[in-house]
């Protein structure tokens, strides 16, 4: 790959730049805490998840803030097998539970699951 084939950071992924989550202005300490009680109150699990995959938001909401994700944010969605074996299991199959979440809110579910 030549210098002349790399694309500007950010392009190659199609996603607008344009911020519209409002939650920016909340605290990690607010975000923390919200992600705690959504652990403790089971909206997410307190286990690694089974797969993570990235890319624009879908519209659904996120269980931590409660807003959803929308297509002009990134979003991670969150996979847990619910017998254990992810390697056979696809999204829709039943044997999924399935988290559209936002960036800052994975990263601050990520670092309260593992305190």
């Amino acid at each position: 790959m030549t210098a002349s084939t790399v694309t500007s950071p950010g392009t190659w992924l199609h996603v607008s730049h344009h911020h519209t989550y409002e939650a920016d202005a909340v605290e990690e300490t607010e975000l923390r805490q919200r992600a705690r009680v959504a652990i403790e109150s089971r909206r997410m699990p307190n286990r690694h998840p089974d797969r993570l995959w990235g890319g624009p938001g879908v519209g659904a909401p996120c269980p931590i803030c409660g807003r959803p994700v929308t297509k002009d944010e990134m979003e991670f969605e969150v996979q847990f097998a619910k017998d254990g074996n992810p390697s056979e299991r696809a999204a829709g199959d039943g044997h999924l539970d399935v988290f559209h979440v936002h960036v800052r809110c994975f990263s601050a579910w990520d670092l309260e699951r593992t305190v």
